[in-house]
Formats: structure tokens, C-alpha cells, sequence
């Protein structure tokens, strides 16, 4: 059970192992899934499993007792790096100008009994500061009840239409479609576990999903971007919202001389909440945009392929910069009284 006055809450409490059973289920889907549409990645979907039982495991366990923020990053980069060796990794990036930065470029050999590996510094690095990166953001924005829940929700599906998309494309090669259809699985897989779990999870919550089930379902999305394929552009349009929200508290509590992973209530939700809408008209506000992210970031992406997607990137930095400002200088407004 969770302890709601410790976040000075009124209400009874509530189970938390909903996190966990979705990490479970989603894990006993994807290996399955993988075996039967692309056998050959068994071992990059075995490092994920262990990555994310770790993961929610340690999450669980701060869900119950306590464990400092800093140990909790030090397990996700470990995470991190076990999703790196499975041999999961984000080896390109697309130029808005035209071109591919490759980074793999960079590789130092190592070589082990006999077997030369070839590490790629760049691709490695970038791969575990994007998963730390999506993991955060996901649980910073854990603040209503179901509110994770419908966004990753809403992401899953919009990677699901992605995959289609790629699959049925004729510039895509036979390779890129069984990739593509291993990701169209398991993203309509978490989005159907997703639906569930807000049923229950949506206010009046029965359930909570606490850091176990926010932080599985940031590790998730952030798999399945660069899980064979590489659509962290499309995931950062259409988790915009929780990402930049990260990042603006992150850095407001540097300028405050704060640690940037302490706790306070300054998140997006929270300004919308002060601004007098309900925990339920602020979910629902959330989602809606969350739906227009993802229909835009689709629909500029069919119709411009790569420029699309960086189109799309700086229209909703200027939106979430905007609604921002303005969201502050009505704070202000009111703290000062007129």
C-alpha cells in the first residue's frame, strides 16, 4: 500500500504493484513476440528483460522504503549499459540539414579470448543518457493519477502507427520491415497493457503504478525507439511534454542551488493544477496534446520524411515554450496581487 500522507494526502491508501504487473506483462509478451517474429534479436529482448527487471525491481523496493536518487541513477545507467551490450544502440543521427552523423565512427577494439569487439564510445553513451534520459521524464511526470498511463499509452500507439507505416512503405528494405514489425508487436502490446492499467489507474485511482510502473514504462518507450530502427525523433515530439517539462525543472532547480533530482511541485501538471483545473481536466488536457504531438509528428513525417520530424520538433518547443511563459507570468501575476 502507498503512503499518502507522506505527500500530505487526505485519502485512504492505495495498492502499488500495479508497476510491476505491467513490467511483467510486457515481459512475458516481448519474448515470445521476438522469438516468433525476429528470432535473431533473443539476445538484444534477454538484456532488456534483465535491464527492466532491475530496474522495476529497485523501483519497487524505493516504492516501499527509500532509496536515494542517487543510487537510482547509478541503476540506471547500469541498466543503461546492459541494454548497450545486448547490443542495442542508436548508431545514427539524422542531420535537419541533410546527412547522417554516423557514431559509430569512433570505435576502440578489444579483444577477448581470442574475439576482437569493437566498442563505439559515441553510440554507447548517447544510447544511455537518451534511456536515463526518457526514464525520468516519464516518472517526473508521475504527478495525477493516470497520467503516465495515458501518455505512454498514446506513444505506444503512435510507434505502432509508425511501424505500419514502415512496413507497408516501399522505400523501407526487407530488412527494415521485420525490424519494423518486432516494434509494431511490442508497441501495440504495451499500449494494450497500457489501456488496462488506466482503467484502473485513472481517478478515482484503485491502483497506483508508483517509480516501478513509471519508470518501466520511460524504459520501455525508450527501447522501443531505438530498438532496431531509431525513432527517438518521433518519441521526443510526442513526449514533449514530460521531456521538456524534465528539463525546464531540472534546470530552475540548478539556478535555485538545488540537486536537479530533488522533488518539488513546479512541474507542468502542477502549474495547470494552480491554475484551478481539476487532476481530471488536467489528464485529460494532457492527453489531448499528447494526441496532437503524435498525430502531427506522423502526419509531418509522411509528408516531408526527415525534415518533417525537425518541423514538427520546433513547433512544439515553441508551443511548450509559450504555454510555459504564460503559464508563469499568471503565477506571478497572482502571487503579486493584481
Amino acid at each position: 500500500m502507498d503512503r499518502p500522507e507522506k505527500y500530505g494526502l487526505t485519502r485512504a491508501a492505495v495498492p502499488y504493484p500495479a508497476g510491476v504487473a505491467i513490467w511483467l506483462a510486457f515481459a512475458l509478451l516481448a519474448l515470445p513476440w521476438v522469438l516468433w517474429s525476429e528470432p535473431l534479436y533473443l539476445k538484444e529482448i534477454l538484456g532488456v528483460i534483465l535491464g527492466g527487471t532491475i530496474l522495476c525491481g529497485v523501483s519497487a523496493y524505493d516504492d516501499r522504503f527509500h532509496v536515494s536518487p542517487w543510487i537510482r541513477l547509478s541503476i540506471q545507467i547500469l541498466v543503461g549499459v546492459l541494454v548497450v551490450a545486448s547490443g542495442i544502440g542508436i548508431e545514427t543521427i539524422t542531420s535537419p540539414f541533410g546527412g547522417v552523423l554516423d557514431l559509430q565512427l569512433w570505435q576502440i577494439p578489444l579483444t577477448i579470448q581470442g574475439v576482437t569487439y569493437h566498442l563505439t564510445p559515441l553510440a554507447d553513451l548517447f544510447t544511455i543518457l537518451w534511456l536515463c534520459f526518457v526514464i525520468n521524464a516519464i516518472n517526473f511526470h508521475d504527478g495525477i493519477p493516470g497520467l503516465v498511463t495515458g501518455v505512454g499509452s498514446i506513444a505506444a500507439l503512435t510507434l505502432f502507427l509508425l511501424s505500419l507505416f514502415l512496413i507497408d512503405s516501399p522505400l523501407t528494405t526487407a530488412l527494415e520491415k521485420a525490424d519494423a514489425q518486432t516494434i509494431a508487436g511490442l508497441a501495440a502490446g504495451l499500449f494494450g497493457i497500457l489501456l488496462v492499467a488506466n482503467r484502473f489507474d485513472f481517478l478515482p485511482s484503485k491502483v497506483i503504478i508508483g517509480d516501478a510502473g513509471a519508470m518501466s514504462i520511460g524504459y520501455i518507450i525508450a527501447i522501443l525507439a531505438i530498438f532496431a530502427g531509431g525513432k527517438v525523433a518521433t518519441s521526443i515530439i510526442v513526449l514533449a511534454l514530460p521531456l521538456l517539462d524534465m528539463v525546464w525543472v531540472a534546470l530552475r532547480r540548478i539556478s535555485q542551488g538545488r540537486s536537479p533530482i530533488s522533488a518539488d511541485h513546479n512541474h507542468y501538471h502542477h502549474k495547470l493544477l494552480r491554475l484551478g483545473l481539476s487532476e481530471k481536466q488536467t489528464c485529460l488536457l494532457i492527453y489531448s496534446v499528447t494526441a496532437i504531438l503524435g498525430a502531427t509528428s506522423l502526419f509531418l513525417l509522411f509528408s516531408f520524411r526527415s525534415t518533417g520530424k525537425y518541423i514538427a520538433l520546433g513547433l512544439v518547443l515553441l508551443l511548450i515554450f509559450g504555454t510555459s511563459m504564460a503559464l508563469i507570468r499568471k503565477e506571478t501575476k497572482e502571487a503579486r496581487g493584481f
